[in-house]
């Protein structure tokens, strides 16, 4: 069964920065869709990407952490289904490193 993660975007990311971020998450082959929603309670202004995950949580986070550095988008947050979140800027290896550790326990 296929996982979902949540990456929470500043309301300030820019239209087409959130565009070539999904398109660059759905070149990712462990990805198997990805889309935009806005949860119950939730302002218009927080920006959400739900990501379907076709294999393992721990080998797609530093991918998505890469992705979103590369972008240069700040204040992202990546949340897992397990509750776990890490904002991906300030983010170290370490601090990324339980977050996979984290996911690798939820499976």
């Amino acid at each position: 069964m296929a996982t979902q993660l949540t990456i929470e975007l500043p309301k300030e990311t820019a239209p087409a920065d959130v565009d070539a971020l999904q398109a660059e998450l759905k070149q990712l082959s462990d990805i198997k869709g990805s889309g935009l929603y806005t949860p119950r309670g939730v302002g218009p202004e927080d920006i959400m990407v739900w990501i379907k995950v076709a294999g393992a949580i721990a080998t797609l986070i530093p991918q998505v952490v890469d992705l979103l550095r590369k972008r240069r988008i700040e204040k992202a947050t990546i949340a897992l289904p397990s509750g776990a979140k890490i904002e991906v800027d300030k983010a170290t290896a370490a601090e990324i490193q339980q977050l996979i550790a984290a996911s690798q326990a939820k499976a």
